[in-house]
């Protein structure tokens, strides 16, 4: 039996046409989609020049997957029995990690064509780990996925969580491949040599893919520090040497060294000691640089000044190539907290989703801050007139500067925003201070312990339905 699969989202749309119209021609659009409230997670990701895929979840109508048309204002959604947690694109296939119904730890992988047809397909593969992990660690989840394809088949290099009893969090780096030939997925990971919930040194937050490299970024807890590791990236699935990030080449190891940014005496870094735990986040712009995100202190010899940091890493040479910082205030608040970083390769934006103080009214507000490419030289804030809390960012290519943003609105349904970043009565724009702040990466050695595994897809079918939707706001 069909059935129609509602929810709530509003989506915000601005349009510029070319030539002088652009510079103030725009159409303003927020649409709701009614029926699914008490959202807590939404993650959207950008696909081709008219579209995104959305991911929601709420307790009361279930966890769906979403084709968006923004500029025409229609949705196609099916419902899955994972809880994602992250989700990217590639060659027009969605791959995401998570946990299944069974609360298991997977993979997953979909076609967005079948997003537009009657019958949606995922194909779901458990990832299975070594008994040393499994029989000290009380839950396993995927939280960060990346994946690419090679000459014979498709990697995915996913970031795990292990939890301890004791509530102690370890990080394991899978990487998992399938071959075009076969149906199985192989995957080889690593993690230190002795996984116990005592080990603290590099607490790994995010994980992006280079032209050439596998790029590890996270901290160690409670202190200032960003740590990172590099990888060579596969080139193929299997009969290859490169054939998964953990190959060896006899030798000392790429992935054996952490690398650390640490800026003492000013310290432009990663918010920590005693100001608690922050996440540093990374993405990958162009060749073998990615940038990096979080959130940042900055000690002038009297006065702490807090705020935010984007920085460039070029990763072949694991140097720091540019970096800016952004002062909120010398007044600490705990809520504030970078949530995602994305690049938008088109218009050369990088894109960050974080916490502040309104400038305004001073209230707690998500912000995205977009920031030029390579120079970091410009920014300009932008967020919702009407405010919410919102977890996920990316691009959207359909609108020159578009970006689109996800999370729960103010009756704790899902939201959708895509917009262009201009001063109008759905979208307010500030332009941030900032502050230009070098330092040096150093790097001492630590070695990981592979392992291998063998998993096995399974594919599963829902039916798509079409969504009714509420124009909430136009201009």
């Amino acid at each position: 039996m069909n059935r129609k699969i509602k929810k709530t989202v509003a989506f915000l749309v601005l349009v510029c046409f070319a030539g002088d119209f652009c510079s103030w021609a725009q159409l303003s659009k927020i649409v709701e989609f009614p029926n699914q409230p008490y959202c807590d997670t939404a993650i959207v990701r950008n696909w081709d020049d008219q579209y995104s895929v959305v991911y929601s979840q709420s307790p009361t109508r279930g966890n769906y997957f979403s084709l968006v048309d923004a500029l025409g204002g229609v949705a196609y959604s099916a419902r899955t029995g994972c809880k994602v947690k992250d989700m990217e694109i590639d060659s027009d296939t969605v791959y995401y990690c998570g946990r299944s119904s069974s609360g298991g730890p997977v993979i997953g992988y979909f076609a967005v064509a079948d997003l537009m047809s009657s019958t949606f397909q995922e194909n779901i593969v458990s990832l299975n780990f070594p008994s040393d992990v499994t029989s000290q660690v009380s839950i396993i989840t995927p939280k960060k996925i990346e994946a690419f394809h090679v000459s014979d088949g498709v990697h995915a290099i996913v970031l795990v969580d292990a939890r301890f009893p004791s509530d102690s969090v370890k990080k394991i780096l899978v990487d998992i491949s399938s071959a075009y030939s076969v149906s199985t997925w192989s995957s080889s990971m690593c993690y230190y040599g002795t996984f116990a919930g005592t080990e603290n040194i590099f607490f790994c937050d995010d994980v992006a893919v280079t032209d050439n490299y596998v790029f590890l970024i996270g901290h160690k807890r409670y202190s200032a520090g960003i740590y990172m590791r590099k990888f060579i990236k596969p080139t193929c699935c299997m009969g290859g040497a490169n054939d998964n990030i953990l190959y060896s080449s006899g030798g000392p190891n790429v992935y054996d060294d952490i690398y650390c940014y640490y800026s003492p005496g000013g310290n432009v870094s990663i918010l920590g000691d005693s100001y608690g735990e922050h996440s540093v986040y990374c993405t990958h712009t162009e060749g073998d640089n990615v940038a990096i995100a979080c959130m940042a202190d900055y000690f002038d010899g009297t006065v702490n000044t807090f705020g935010t940091t984007v920085k460039c890493i070029n990763v072949s040479s694991m140097t720091l190539t540019n970096g800016v910082f952004y002062p909120y205030s010398t007044v600490y608040n705990s809520s504030w907290e970078v949530r995602d970083l994305r690049y938008d390769p088109k218009n050369k934006k990088i894109l960050m989703l974080h916490d502040m103080d309104h400038p305004i009214n001073y209230t707690l507000e998500n912000m995205v801050t977009s920031v030029d490419y390579p120079l970091l030289s410009t920014a300009m804030r932008s967020w919702p007139a009407y405010g919410f809390p919102r977890t996920s960012i990316d691009r959207f290519d359909g609108l020159t500067d578009g970006i689109s943003s996800a999370g729960t609105g103010g009756t704790n349904a899902l939201r959708l925003c895509t917009y262009r970043p201009i001063a109008a009565n759905c979208i307010l724009v500030d332009f941030p201070e900032s502050m230009r702040w070098y330092g040096d990466i150093v790097f001492f050695r630590k070695e990981l312990t592979p392992k291998f595994q063998q998993n096995s897809s399974i594919p599963t079918t829902a039916t798509v339905g079409e969504e009714p939707e509420n124009n909430m706001c136009s201009e």
